[in-house]
């Protein structure tokens, strides 16, 4: 079975929910899209980070009786998003004037690095389009001794004979990935009761590193290395 029993899960329970909201069974809409984790290809997905999750458009149009079930990357969506953001909702990191008709490009960190950039129609300049991208996948390049001592360390845990993408450090699980160096590399940094809780954690183990940065474990917040060489 080409679409993923998760998937239909979460649309029955969308419709339950709207039933329940209403008082009244929700009709089958004519169209729908979903934004889903990694490449979409004939209108199918299989997850770049979940490699057993798939989803199949045309597989979900038929068991819902939607005439018309598109699948488009997450990123793009955010991408598409991105443009309906007023002031309120940005926090400025660069304060230079935006300029009409330029590219404009948006990285998030989550799950993995995504990565989409937006270009103008060339008549229109203020109307976008997004272009999907698996720009987290390309090349981590070191600076310092430290960072190669971690490319080195990744392409060990990975079994990588040349390189390890950007993505296994930024991103939640690189998170966890940038921790289980840095723990093995200073030993003696190790507060024993947040590394419990950190290791053994699973999936939210970068969330669990977010927690004692906050306060204030030297080994989660990374800061401030060099004079432990």
């Amino acid at each position: 079975m080409a679409w993923c029993g998760w998937c239909a899960a979460i649309i029955e329970e969308f419709f339950a929910d709207v039933t329940a909201a209403t008082g009244k069974p929700l009709e089958v809409p004519r169209a729908g899209s979903f934004a889903v984790a990694g490449p979409v290809d004939r209108n199918m997905v299989t997850f770049t980070n979940r490699s057993t999750w798939v989803i199949d458009g045309m597989e979900l149009a038929k068991k819902f009786g939607i005439e018309q079930v598109t699948l488009v990357n997450d990123f793009v969506a955010n991408g598409y998003g991105l443009l309906t953001l007023t002031d309120s909702e940005t926090h400025t990191l660069q304060d230079v004037p935006a300029q009409a008709g330029a590219p404009i490009a948006l990285i998030g960190a989550g799950t993995g690095l995504g990565q989409c950039f937006l270009t103008a129609t060339p008549d229109t300049p203020s109307m976008y389009h997004t272009w999907p991208s698996e720009g987290g996948h390309t090349e981590f390049a070191p600076r310092t001794d430290l960072e190669v001592e971690l490319l080195n360390f990744l392409k060990k845990k990975f079994t990588e004979t040349s390189r390890v993408s950007v993505e296994r450090i930024c991103s939640g699980k690189g998170i966890a990935n940038v921790y289980e160096f840095m723990r093995t590399r200073f030993p003696k940094k190790i507060k024993k009761e947040a590394d419990d809780e950190i290791m053994g954690a699973g999936d939210m183990m970068g969330g669990a590193i977010a927690k004692h940065a906050v306060k204030g474990d030297t080994l989660c917040k990374g800061r401030k290395l060099e004079p432990w060489l």
